[in-house]
This record gives structure tokens, sequence and C-alpha cells, in this order.
């Protein structure tokens, strides 16, 4: 499968991205699309365990390069009109639409998702595309008049929105396509010339994104495009005084070096999450079960927003956990290809041996833990856990993977004081039948986000989502959101 896709690749629109007189090489965009000058780093699909494609990332000499492109590509873009580079987000969207299985297939070999999530992660991306034009409202600015405050008895202020200059993104491997078009529709919307990073793990699906966006008219120079593991080399582009904005989903790890090294500049983050859902007594256990099975096993867990651990009252655990047991024999390993595949396999064999770790370490803690199939490879089959010790890593750090973990919480203070002390802060779940009560109860958790009834997801993002505590600064990502995020106020003062 992964030759056939690489060779549809060569024969398409997309023939840029590999490289010519090789089956298996990929090109990165740095003015032309080009093989860079770093060391080769393979990728490995998860889901044969194979060789997908190999590609090089720059070496440090070629970073100065990639920055004074990113500033030729602003002056460039600078001159195209907002409203043409809204019609080009239009041509995007037939451009994806004209080849959405070629589109879909990669992003499956690249991700290891199923191919229905990989359908609807192109879906999601045209639905967003089509509300830029939300996104060019929020560049209009305002007119304060000279008679409205006596301060400004002789002056009148314009303001406008501004961009900021030159963008680097960075994006994380689960939703590459969806994740990294929000980011680069924003910073091209509000005017910004863009370096985008993606995971190593999954850069062709971002290079095919690119690639749309060039053939739609956007300058070449304005769309710098890099995948590196060299923790270094982006260090060296994000840090650089040159760059202006970075906009960053990613782990909390990586925020914290962001902002202690990235210098006086933009920063838009998006950070890991720890997703507690509380179960209130009075909950309907079959919605309970339902969003449960939607919020740890899709994308097999692979998500900042994933229901990581479900706090139960001991009223509920005998109706809960058998239910759920029930739905899991269901689950089974299937090729990602078919439409019957519910859960494909990790991102890689690292991702795997992690949770193998933290699976461990529960056992040691003398856990309950219950699974119906082998981990083989990177295809790690649900697990039902009983965790005793709030203090193990399933019950304070990110889970990445298809694990239902649950605590059983004596009483709502003790359920109220793990999530209080959780470090991240992006996402919680609340189920119960008193919504006035739910409300109430949400005023005493911090988090940007609380779902009542319902499991964590973020979606095309029709309203804003960020973080607080280690999940981020407070900045939102979303339609209308992440354009303000990406764009400052310029204020002009007239005396008259």
């Amino acid at each position: 499968m992964n030759n056939n896709i690489l060779n549809s690749l060569k024969n398409s629109l997309f023939s840029e991205l590999i490289v010519k007189n090789s089956d298996s090489e990929i090109n990165f965009l740095v003015g032309n699309w080009k093989t860079l000058s770093g060391s080769y780093e393979n990728k490995i699909s998860s889901i044969n365990n194979k060789l997908f494609y190999r590609f090089k990332g720059p070496d440090e000499i070629e970073i100065k390069e990639i920055i004074n492109t990113a500033k030729e590509g602003f002056l460039e873009l600078s001159k195209i009109d907002c409203y043409k580079r809204f019609e080009m987000l239009m041509k995007c969207v037939s451009i994806i639409e004209d080849n959405f299985e070629l589109l879909a297939n990669a992003i499956v070999m690249d991700s290891a998702k199923p191919i229905k999530l990989a359908r609807g992660e192109i879906e999601s991306t045209i639905e967003r595309l089509k509300f830029s034009g939300v996104d060019l409202m929020a560049l209009k600015g305002e007119y304060i008049n000279s008679g409205m405050y006596a301060e400004l008895k002789d002056r009148s202020v314009i303001t406008f929105r501004e961009p900021y200059g030159i963008s680097v993104l960075l994006s994380p491997f689960n939703f590459p396509f969806f994740l990294h078009a929000s980011k680069l529709a924003s910073a091209l919307i509000a005017g910004n010339s863009t370096i985008s990073i993606p995971s190593e793990l999954t850069p062709l699906s971002v290079l095919l994104l690119i690639k749309i966006f060039e053939i739609a008219g956007f300058p070449k120079k304005a769309l710098t495009t890099i995948a590196t593991s060299e923790t270094k080399i982006k260090e060296m582009i994000v840090n650089s005084h040159e760059i202006d904005l970075v906009s960053l989903t990613g782990s909390s790890k990586t925020g914290e070096s962001v902002i202690r090294n990235a210098g006086i500049k933009k920063l838009h983050l998006e950070l890991g999450g720890k997703a507690f859902g509380l179960v209130l007594k009075d909950s309907d256990p079959k919605r309970v079960v339902e969003c449960w099975l939607n919020g740890a096993l899709k994308n097999a867990g692979q998500r900042c927003d994933a229901l990581n651990v479900m706090l139960i009252p001991e009223e509920l655990e005998n109706t809960l956990i058998p239910l759920t047991l029930e739905k899991l024999k269901d689950i089974k390993r299937v090729d990602p290809f078919d439409l019957n595949c519910n859960l494909g396999p990790l991102i890689s064999l690292s991702a795997s041996n992690k949770l193998k770790q933290m699976i461990k370490e529960a056992k040691d803690y003398k856990c309950e833990i219950t699974s119906f199939d082998k981990v083989s490879e990177a295809y790690f089959p649900p697990h039902m856990i009983k965790v005793f010790n709030k203090e193990i890593k399933l019950m304070k750090e990110e889970i990445f993977g298809p694990l239902f973990v649950y605590y059983i919480y004596k009483d709502l203070d003790e359920a109220l004081e793990i999530i209080g002390s959780c470090k991240y802060g992006l996402d919680l779940a609340l189920f119960g039948s008193n919504l006035n009560y739910m409300i109430k109860l949400s005023k005493k958790l911090k988090a940007g986000q609380i779902h009542l009834n319902d499991y964590p997801r973020h979606g095309t993002g029709f309203y804003p989502v960020g973080g607080v505590k280690s999940s981020g600064t407070g900045s939102k990502e979303g339609i209308f959101h992440t354009v303000q995020e990406m764009s400052y106020i310029k204020a002009i003062i007239v005396n008259e």
C-alpha cells in the first residue's frame, strides 16, 4: 500500500513532493521544492512497521536561508489583498475535494489512523477553510471620534489589525492535516509569512497541505516547510530574534522550552491536557459509557483532549464497568484501510513502549487490569485499569493511548482535589442530571473547556479552545480567535 500511495503522488499534482529518481524520499519547501542537507530520517508506518518514506531536514547553515526566504515571503504576501487571500483559500477547498481519497490514504499511512477518521479530518479541514470569511472579520478595526471622551477632544483614533511578520507554525502528529491547516489559514489571512514545522512523525500530511496552498496561489516563499527530529535545529529557528510569532500545538514540555528560550515575540500555545471525567451519582450510565468509549478510543486515545481518567462514585461502579467492558470486547485489530476499523495502531513503537511502562507501574501498585487482546508492536488493544493510588503516572500524566482508567472516589471533595492537583488545565467532563448544579460545579474547576454530559472534543473550531496551567497561557485557537492571536492592534491617532 505504501508504494502505491507514493507512486500515486508522483503521478499527481503533488509530484514535486517526491524526489526525482527516488521511490521513497520526499522534498521540503524553502523557496523551491528540494532536498535539504541534514541527516536522513526514516518514516516507519506503524501500520506495517515498514519504511514509508525518508527525508532530510535542514542543517544549521540552511537556517539563515529558511528565515531569509520567509522574510521575502512576507513582502510578497503583503502585496496580495486580503480578499484575494480568501479566494485562494476557497481554491484550496476545491483542490482538497478533487483529491479527497488520495489525501485520505496518505494520511492513513502517515498517521496510522483508521480511514474513517482520515476522511473525517479532511472533511473538517474543508469545513474550517470555508469559514475563512469569519476569520476576515477578525481583522476589522474601530474608529473612536474626538467627541467621545474629554481627553480626546482634539484627537480621533483609528485602529487596525496588522500581521506580526514571520510566523513559525509547529503542529503535532495526531491530526496533522487539519491542525496545520487551521494554523496556516489563520496566519496567512492575518498576513504573516509562515515557516511550517510539522511533527517528524507525519511531515508528508503537512507537505500535501502546503502544496495545495501553493497551487491555490499563495507565494512559495510564504510557505516555507521543513521537518526534523533535531531539537537544536527547531530551537534555532524558534528562538531567532528575526521570528515574530510562534504558534505551537504540542506537549507542555515543548511549550515550557519555548517560553523560556524564544525571547520577546508573540507566543500562541495550545499544550498538553489530561481530561478527567467526573461522574456524579445522578448520571445516566448509558450516556457515560458512550462518552467514555468515544473519549478514550478516538484516534487510539492520541489526543490532548482524550478522556484520560474517569472518577466514579462507588454506587455506579458495578453498572458502568460491566457495560464498558462488554463494549470493549468488540474492539479488534483491523486494517486501518478497512471501514470497520475503529482502532488503529499507535503512531510508533516508542509510543507503545511508553504505554507499556505506564501499565507496568500500575501493576506494581496492584491496580486491577483487564485486556481482551495482546499488544502487537504498535497495535495496542484497550485496557481497563482500576487505580487505587492517586500518585501514579496514569493519574498524573497524559496517556496518549486507548486506556480506560478509572478511580472510585469516596466523596466529591476527593474528586475535586484530584482534578485540582493536576498540572493540566485543558479539558474536563462532568456527567450528571442537574444542569444548574453542574454549571455551579464548573465554576470551581480550572480548565479552558468543561464539557457537560459529553466527551471533550474541539471540533472544527466554532468556539475558542485553549488551556490554563501547564496546558497553555490562555491563548485561544478557533475560527476568528486564531486570526486575532496572529495579529496585533495598531492605533493611528489623528490630531484634529
